[in-house]
């Protein structure tokens, strides 16, 4: 990302991949740099770094059939020529080329990462006002993360990406600038100013009714453009708001059991996950994935099983070599009661798969908006400049054959929440989960 006027642009992050590759300690994967692909040509080393950026895709990616295409040809060899000639800036080649080439790949899973150990530097010692400037960078970074208050989230249909508002939290910014859930979103970036001692947010915002919000989630949005005058223009600068915390659990009203994780982490993330499950009386779960974007398929397996049981038919996964059952594993305790899940534009990957398994199985209620559309098994391959490669090595479907790729997950129950519901920091997704636990 190029630096201008110490001005960083937001990125919209891609959802976490469903399965990540089984790697060694971080101390040594990915690989430094060896000392001979230092010794190279900086153009040689670009290229050495996007043949073996290529050469992990034509390897790994499971659709061998649009490899062979006339498209994937000529789009390697034109991005190739490009790398020979991209600039020598640092992270040039994966700005310019790798993540823009990326962006004409037909499906989500694909993305690329920086140097984690790059070689050895002989950057002189940065000056006085250098050193001022990253200070500046470091505390002006958490007004930055914490974001402006809402959610711009890319949503997948088919080939087709666009950006809707996911979510508002009340009393933001974001809020008192009346934007609401659901509305299209054309432009939704925030940039830290070291000049200004501030990040800056500018957006711009298609109006959308809820029933035009529901025909945008499913792929079936009006794409003529919006009369002129209609485009609702929000600038602020941030401000520190109270971000989410990653897990949640409570006891509702009549005793039913909350659960939020906003992520398939590892054992011991999923630790109190599984101990709030297990608590979960006759009167019912709710297990809320609304801000899950993804994460492992042997964690998303086992809380398969801990809902839904052992040996249960989750879907199935096409790669290469051909068709396999994925299927939930074996849990001590599985919970029996009645069951409700609750699902929007943020839930990703393993948390798609696990909502539609719930569905199709007719183990509970899906309560929502509908999911992101983002769900391929991935792997991350090492490139010689310590950066990598994530490439989707299978494809999924459900137990009805259909696919969530590009498609997202129906809840049986759509609901979008209002800008009152925002202000008076109501969940009528939560509200409506609680009416179909009573049924």
């Amino acid at each position: 990302m190029s630096l201008i006027r110490h001005a960083v642009v937001l990125m919209v992050f891609a959802l976490s991949a469903c399965a990540k590759a089984e790697k060694p300690p971080e101390a040594v994967w990915p690989p430094k740099p060896t000392r001979e692909f230092l010794a190279l040509s900086a153009r040689d080393q670009n290229l050495a770094i996007y043949d073996a950026f290529v050469s992990a895709i034509e390897s790994n990616y499971y659709d061998s059939k649009y490899l062979a295409s006339d498209e994937w040809r000529g789009m390697k060899t034109t991005w190739r020529e490009k790398a020979a000639n991209v600039g020598q800036m640092p992270f040039a080649l994966h700005n310019e080329v790798l993540r823009e080439m990326l962006k004409h790949l037909p499906e989500s899973h694909f993305s690329v990462e920086y140097p984690k150990n790059p070689g050895e530097s002989s950057t002189p010692e940065p000056s006085e006002r250098a050193k001022e400037t990253v200070e500046r960078y470091k505390r002006l970074y958490p007004l930055y993360a914490v974001g402006p208050g809402l959610e711009c989230v890319k949503v997948r249909r088919g080939t087709h990406e666009f950006f809707l508002v996911g979510d508002v939290w009340p009393d933001t910014l974001a809020e008192e600038n009346g934007i609401r859930p659901g509305w299209r979103t054309i432009v939704c970036q925030q940039t830290l100013s070291i000049e200004d001692d501030a990040v800056h947010f500018v957006g711009e915002f298609v109006p959308l009714d809820s029933d035009a919000a529901h025909a945008w989630e499913r792929g079936q949005g009006d794409e003529t453009a919006p009369p002129p005058g209609s485009l609702v223009h929000v600038r602020f600068d941030h401000r520190m708001i109270k971000y989410r915390q990653l897990f949640e659990t409570r006891r509702l009203d009549g005793g039913v059991r909350y659960v939020r994780f906003n992520g398939f982490g590892d054992a011991e993330f999923l630790k109190p996950v599984f101990e709030a499950i297990d608590s979960a009386g006759p009167e019912g779960l709710i297990v809320d994935l609304r801000w899950n974007g993804g994460g492992l398929a042997d964690q998303m397996k086992r809380i398969a099983a801990a809902l839904m049981g052992a040996g249960v038919l989750v879907g199935s996964i096409v790669e290469r070599s051909g068709q396999s059952e994925m299927r939930s594993s074996t849990y001590t305790k599985r919970y029996t009661g009645p069951l409700v899940v609750l699902v929007g534009p943020l839930s990703g990957s393993a948390s798609e798969i696990l909502a539609a398994a719930v569905q199709d199985q007719k183990r509970g209620r899906l309560v929502g908006r509908m999911t992101n559309g983002s769900v391929l098994q991935s792997q991350q391959f090492a490139l010689p400049d310590s950066g990598y490669v994530q490439v989707p090595i299978s494809n999924y479907f459900r137990n009805d054959g259909q696919r969530i790729e590009g498609v997202g997950v129906e809840p049986d129950v759509w609901i979008l929440p209002t800008l009152d519901d925002v202000r008076a920091k109501r969940d009528p997704v939560l509200d409506r989960a609680l009416q179909e636990l009573k049924k």
